[in-house]
Parts: structure tokens; C-alpha cells; sequence
């Protein structure tokens, strides 16, 4: 029993000892418990705003695959349409870019 009230005591001590011992530090580097909690808002602010950004590419990646309706409205119908129209011209313009880059090299000898 005597020895479970002694290291009570002692470790109470150590805590009282650190407790002052960062009172002190904080003093003498200019530091106030108000700052490092200032400092730790700040830090949760920074992670909440990553977690925010996180889930807006994520909602950003589920409409370009098209399990949520566009942004900004309209309709899914509309969205693809759109979306076959431009691969359309894209491909071709790859179609025209590729016979003029065949019309250009040399003819090729045949023996």
C-alpha cells in the first residue's frame, strides 16, 4: 500500500515537473499555451480544407465517369451527346493530321 501511495506521489511529481518545465520553455521562447492552441486550430483548419478539396475531385471524378448528372445541371442525355460530338471532331481531326503527315514523307521505292 505504501509503496502504490509513494509512486502516486512520484508520478504526480514528474507531472507537476513537466507541467512547469514547459511553462518555462514557453515563456522563454515567446511561446503562450494560446499560440500553440492557435498554431492547432490552424492545423485542423488545413486539414479539414484537404479533406474538403479531396472530396470535390472525387465528386468531380464520379461525373466525368458519369454516375452523377453534370455540373451546373442539365442533363445526362445533353452531357453525352456533348461528350461524342467532341470525341467525334476529335477524331477527325487525328484522321486529317494523319494524311497530312502521309501525303508529306517521300514515296517509298519499290524495286
Amino acid at each position: 500500500m505504501e509503496q502504490s501511495r509513494t509512486h502516486r506521489d512520484v508520478v504526480s511529481a514528474r507531472y507537476s515537473a513537466a507541467e512547469a518545465e514547459v511553462r518555462v520553455k514557453e515563456s522563454l521562447a515567446g511561446v503562450s499555451g494560446e499560440l500553440a492552441e492557435l498554431g492547432m486550430a490552424v492545423g485542423r483548419a488545413e486539414e479539414r480544407a484537404d479533406r474538403l478539396q479531396a472530396r470535390a475531385r472525387a465528386i468531380d471524378s464520379l461525373v466525368d465517369l458519369g454516375s452523377f448528372p453534370p455540373i451546373g445541371g442539365g442533363d445526362f442525355l445533353e452531357a453525352e451527346l456533348l461528350h461524342i460530338t467532341v470525341t467525334k471532331e476529335i477524331d477527325e481531326e487525328l484522321s486529317r493530321i494523319k494524311t497530312e503527315v502521309a501525303g508529306a514523307e517521300p514515296a517509298k521505292e519499290t524495286k
